[in-house]
């Protein structure tokens, strides 16, 4: 016997997308320092902006997404969870602060555990 569940998931979750976690505050700071009146040099100046952002903003955001993914599939496809907090700056200045995480054992667990549909 077949059996499914359908569940709602949010739509488009700024807690999933990585520019929305600090990717684009980064652009548009560097990119406001630059003065155009084109749209060809906004474009431009973007365009430079987003490869001048700093790299720790990057993987700060990366790592942002990855915690989110995480809690994410803990709680089954929700985004009812509050953002996990790490002390980012302060690994880094430790020099502590990895590239990427791994997957929780209670993400593990939800993931390996059969599908029912």
């Amino acid at each position: 016997m077949l059996t499914s569940k359908l569940l709602c998931q949010p739509s488009n979750s700024p807690d999933l997308n990585v520019l929305d976690l600090g990717l684009f505050n980064s652009i548009q700071v560097i990119q406001k320092k630059k003065s155009t009146r084109r749209i060809d040099e906004l474009i431009e100046a973007v365009t430079d902006a987003f490869w001048e952002a700093p790299t720790r903003t990057v993987n700060a955001a990366f790592l942002s997404l990855q915690y989110s993914m995480d809690e994410c599939i803990i709680h089954e496809g929700d985004n009812e969870f509050k953002p996990r907090h790490i002390s980012k700056a302060r690994l880094e200045r430790e020099g502590r602060l990895p590239l990427s995480i791994r997957c929780s054992e209670r993400a593990k667990q939800i993931l390996s555990a059969p599908s029912v549909f």
